[in-house]
């Protein structure tokens, strides 16, 4: 246990060197990795949240949804988050809880039907989203929390700009081109960034990545086109792989200067890694 606790101090140690030399401490306005608020999705153990509570700054956020909501109870430190892919779910998460402090519910409606299986937003919000969002928007004043959104790629693109001005933080999910070239990722991050800042010049924007994003690989179809496709186990459900961290960090460098914050998605694989990353971002 003392061997482990020492590797992952050395560990720590070179990550906060490295990302020292590769995004230097702010010089006058400069903004810097470390100056962007984290937001960490904490759906596994009750130890994480412990561990979050413990090193994320006040302006941070702790997210979890389900059986782990009662978990924020402890939070004493960082900000706390709440989220469902519904507003009536949202609806009654919020009526049950008592005792617990919620800074952020977050709306997270998704589009989508795919190999039997759908999407976790019933239809009926999706048909008029805008009307959704609106009652979101009552909710989160209703019981005085701040109002987050986060959605798929097709509706960001349809909805973004008119969705933006309504809400308190905008989320862009990244993940599906963290295996794409850097350049690529950043060109992409900049697009739906700036689809968000047609709508609101000032409502924050959180880019939302994975230490496990999925794996894609390309494929010749039959019309002799190369097109890039997620890769599905036997059963159809995406295969997820982890990323070295310094390819996360990379990827927070490029998009530090267009967004006010980072989520990191992560499993029980990447524990460890999640919390190598989150020291290195807090004690640089």
């Amino acid at each position: 246990m003392i061997k482990k606790k020492i590797a992952l101090s050395i560990t720590i140690l070179v990550l906060v060197i490295i990302t020292g030399i590769l995004y230097p401490p702010a010089q006058g306005k400069d903004k810097t990795i470390s100056d962007l608020r984290l937001i960490v999705i904490a759906t596994h153990r009750a130890g994480d949240i412990e561990f979050l509570d413990s090193i994320l700054r006040e302006d941070d956020i702790i997210f979890t949804y389900g059986a782990k909501v009662k978990l924020l109870k402890k939070v004493a430190g960082p900000m706390t988050m709440i989220g469902r892919g519904s507003v009536n779910m949202l609806e009654k998460e919020l009526k049950k809880l008592k005792g617990v402090r919620v800074d952020y519910i977050n709306y997270n409606p998704e589009h989508w039907r795919k190999r039997r299986r759908k999407s976790h937003t019933p239809g009926g919000e999706t048909a008029s989203l805008l009307d959704s969002v609106r009652r979101a928007r009552l909710l989160a004043d209703k019981y005085k929390t701040k109002l987050s959104f986060i959605t798929d790629h097709a509706t960001l693109e349809r909805y973004g700009e008119k969705i933006s001005p309504m809400v308190d933080m905008f989320g862009i999910q990244m993940q599906r081109y963290q295996r794409a070239p850097l350049e690529e990722f950043s060109r992409v991050a900049k697009k739906y960034v700036g689809i968000v800042r047609r709508g609101s010049k000032t409502v924050p924007v959180f880019i939302q990545l994975s230490l496990a994003p999925p794996k894609w690989e390309e494929r010749v179809m039959p019309d002799g086109r190369r097109k890039r496709v997620l890769v599905r186990d036997e059963k159809g459900r995406k295969v997820y792989e982890p990323i070295p961290l310094g390819v996360v960090l990379e990827q927070i460098g490029a998009v530090k200067d267009i967004c006010e914050g980072i989520a990191f998605l992560y499993d029980d694989e990447t524990r460890s890694e999640l919390r190598k990353l989150i020291s290195t971002l807090r004690m640089h």
